[in-house]
């Protein structure tokens, strides 16, 4: 069954927020998780984090980039942003898998709906 983002209302967005929000607490760096590189790492972090501002840098500065070593939900995209993309894009979800889906198209309202397909 499809319907219209801008009549799902704050149900939807409840049970998606509920879906993403995961509180979690910093964890410190004091213990090894694994192999002995990973201790190296921990060993080298600490003694920069000890030493200065400017060793701590340094140590940072040579990290690898480019993928997401750590992440907190609070630095991602929120899920509401997704779902204000999809109702400014006309989007229908399919209440099934909880996927966006294309519409067929709008009405001539003011403010256009959605036209969902009816599964």
């Amino acid at each position: 069954m499809l319907r219209s983002i801008s009549r799902l209302g704050s149900a939807f967005l409840l049970i998606v927020a509920a879906s993403v929000c995961v509180h979690a607490q910093p964890q410190p760096v004091t213990s090894p998780a694994g192999n002995a590189s990973e201790m190296r790492a921990i060993r080298a972090f600490n003694t920069a984090k000890a030493t200065s501002p400017l060793a701590l840098h340094a140590f940072l500065t040579g990290m690898p980039k480019g993928a997401d070593l750590h992440m907190h939900l609070s630095g991602a995209i929120y899920a509401e942003t997704f779902i204000d993309n999809a109702i400014a894009d006309h989007l229908c979800v399919n209440t099934t898998t909880l996927a966006f889906v294309k519409n067929i198209g709008t009405t001539r309202s003011i403010p256009a709906q959605s036209v969902c397909e009816k599964k």
